[in-house]
Formats: structure tokens, C-alpha cells, sequence
């Protein structure tokens, strides 16, 4: 079981161990199958399958049985979240999540792939140890969160008066990515092919809630984390290429544009 932090755990449910059950807690669980799956819990049965956002009830016992064949062995098939309530006092996670009830939510391919991408992203994070790990954890969880609250807005009340909530909440889940991946590439075109949307409308969520264009996000995430490493001490060679930039002379642009110096000039003022 890989863990998110001493309050909550987050793992892969395989194809080698179908029949998944857990006993009574007090825990929020939540689940995202990738393949169909039989969900038995105390008072209800039903059938659920990629797409599936799944709450079950605190206390209640739950057991799932793979309904696909063939597959190899290690092959996931969920991923389970399994949070004690103290977790989500940190985090921007909504009510109807947080209530004491079961339920089976439907989201858009579009979504979902943005929970499995996550969830791996957790995972391996977790698993790996490396540096920033816990930053980008978190980074990964409050875009989650994000997530999880669109889709039962969508469920509840799919009309046009919660397209402009559902657009603010994919700015934001896009902007967290950014933050969060600033080392990538991240071109318009990377974006709408992550988050499902053309470029045209990137660009429009973009404007309207962030006043500036996607690619002038990325540009002030990447000089500011720059600048701070600069300040912790790396040279300026280094902070330019941990902070995502493929060239120095990028940086230089945005630097001068921004600042009216250079960066040299800049820095050696305290010198």
C-alpha cells in the first residue's frame, strides 16, 4: 500500500488479486476502476466500469470482483483511495464528498484519464522517494480534489448554469499542472491534448480567468522558480535549467522583459 501521508493510502487494485474486501473503518473511500468490475457493498450491488467515480459509505464493507478475462498478471485494474476525514482538513475537497453516504458517480473520458494520470503520478512519486516528491504530491492531490468536485457538480446539475463553475474549475486544474510540471514541455498544443480541450479554448479559459494567456503562466512560473534557486544559491546556469527553460537566451528575454536588466545586473546589486 503506497501512502499519501500518515492519514491517508493510495494504491493500485491488480489483476491478480480480483477479489478486493475491506472491512469495517472509518475511512473515506474512494475508487476509479479501469476495467469492469462487480462492487458489492451491505445494501446494494452494482456493476461499474472505466468512467465510474465510486464514494463508499464509512463502516461499510465492500468487496470487488474483476469481471474481465484474460489479463495478465500485476495488470491494474482500480485505484483505491482510502483517507481518514482528518486528511481532508488540509485540502480544498467538497462537502458531498466528505458526507457519510455511498454513491456511483458517471464522468467524461476526458476526466477520468485525468484521475488515472494522477493516481500513477501519486503512486510513482510515492514509490520513488525522490526529491520535491511531497510538493508535487500535494500539488497532485489539491488537482484532484479539483476533479472530484467538477464531476459531482456535472452529475447533480448538468445544465449551462454550471458550465462557467466547470470552466473555472479546468483553469484551475490547468494551472495547478502547470505549477506543477513546469520543467515539461507545456506548448498550447501539449496542453489541449492533456486536458481534452482545443487551443482555442484553452486560450479563452485562460483570458478569462487568469487575464493572460497559457503560455505566459508557464513563462512567470519558470522565471520565479528560477529566481528562487538563484537566490538559495545555485548559479544562474543551473536555475535556468532546473526551472524548465531550454535555453538560456528564453530566459534572458523574459528576464529583461520583466525586470528592465539583465540578470547578472539584477543579482549582483546585492553583491
Amino acid at each position: 500500500m503506497s501512502t499519501v501521508n500518515s492519514r491517508g493510502h493510495v494504491y493500485r487494485l491488480t489483476s491478480d488479486k480480483p477479489h478486493y474486501h475491506s472491512g469495517p473503518s472509518g475511512t473515506v473511500r474512494i475508487i476509479i476502476p479501469l476495467e469492469p468490475h462487480k462492487l458489492s457493498m451491505t445494501h446494494r450491488e452494482t456493476h461499474v466500469q472505466q468512467g465510474d467515480i465510486i464514494k463508499i459509505k464509512p463502516h461499510d464493507p465492500f468487496s470487488m470482483i474483476l469481471k474481465s478475462a484474460g489479463l495478465r498478471d500485476k495488470t491494474t485494474t482500480a485505484y483505491v483511495y482510502e483517507f481518514e476525514p482528518r486528511f481532508f482538513d488540509d485540502l480544498d475537497w467538497s462537502e458531498p464528498f466528505l458526507s457519510d453516504d455511498s454513491g456511483v458517480l458517471r464522468t467524461s473520458a476526458p476526466t477520468v484519464m485525468n484521475y488515472i494520470g494522477l493516481s500513477e503520478i501519486m503512486i510513482n512519486e510515492i514509490e520513488s522517494g525522490r526529491a520535491f516528491s511531497d510538493e508535487l504530491i500535494q500539488y497532485n492531490l489539491k488537482t484532484l480534489s479539483i476533479h472530484l468536485y467538477r464531476t459531482k457538480i456535472n452529475y447533480d446539475q448538468p445544465n449551462e448554469t454550471t458550465n462557467s463553475t466547470a470552466d473555472a474549475m479546468l483553469f484551475e486544474t490547468i494551472n495547478n499542472y502547470i505549477h506543477a510540471h513546469y520543467q515539461e514541455t507545456l506548448t498550447n498544443k501539449e496542453l489541449s491534448k492533456l486536458f481534452y480541450v482545443s487551443e482555442k479554448k484553452l486560450t479563452t479559459l485562460f483570458k478569462k480567468y487568469g487575464k493572460k494567456t497559457p503560455q505566459k503562466f508557464v513563462a512567470a512560473r519558470r522565471l520565479k522558480v528560477a529566481m528562487d534557486l538563484i537566490r538559495d544559491g545555485h548559479s544562474i546556469t543551473e536555475a535556468v535549467g532546473q526551472a524548465g527553460y531550454k535555453n538560456y537566451s528564453t530566459f534572458y528575454r523574459q528576464f529583461v522583459k520583466n525586470f528592465g536588466e539583465s540578470p547578472d545586473d539584477y543579482f549582483n546589486q546585492d553583491k
